[in-house]
């Protein structure tokens, strides 16, 4: 991971983290993502905390055979946006904390809440590939809805912590800069 530190700055940090956006935003505006929120009122349940099992079997039931293959096609599509993610946050990840902390520091051990992240997704994508595949039958029934809120907790998290390492650079700079000058 320190050679990876060692190439980075800045500014091919920034383009990684917009190109990360931009992915994120093509995918969900050209996807399958918008047809599935056209097929029913409901939020999808990765998007949502502690939902049911029976939530769930509603919700795929709205969807119809073919809205139910098209989100089978949506969990492999978030695989790809989940990897793009867990890569783009690593490497913010990285840049920040390598200059805010020695390289010693346990702080560095954060740079895996991607990978985390990452490995919750593949999880729950799984899960709801399956049990959108096998309806009504559930798989795994009650284990989706824990690890969709966990994977939205570290999610949400791994993202605040990177914005505050962001911030916390940031000022570091300018009181850097002000103490120079």
């Amino acid at each position: 991971m320190m050679n990876l530190f060692k190439i980075q700055n800045g500014w091919s940090v920034l383009a990684i983290i917009l190109a990360w956006q931009i992915a994120g935003a093509l995918f969900f505006a050209f996807g399958p993502y918008q047809a599935i929120n056209e097929m029913t009122p409901d939020t999808i349940p990765e998007e949502r905390f502690n939902y049911e099992p029976d939530e769930l079997t509603s919700w795929l039931d709205s969807l119809g055979d073919s809205g139910r293959d098209l989100y089978q096609q949506f969990q492999l599509w978030d695989v790809v946006n989940a990897a793009v993610t867990a890569v783009a946050l690593t490497i913010g990840l990285t840049f920040t904390l390598g200059r805010l902390f020695p390289a010693d520091h346990y702080m560095h051990t954060f740079r895996q809440l991607p990978a985390l992240v990452f490995v919750l997704e593949l999880l729950e994508n799984a899960l709801l590939y399956f049990n959108a595949s096998s309806f009504p039958d559930l798989v795994g029934g009650s284990i989706v809805p824990i690890t969709t809120t966990l994977k939205l907790f570290f999610g949400f998290g791994t993202m605040l912590f990177f914005l505050a390492t962001v911030v916390w650079l940031i000022v570091n700079y300018f009181r850097q800069r002000s103490t120079k000058g």
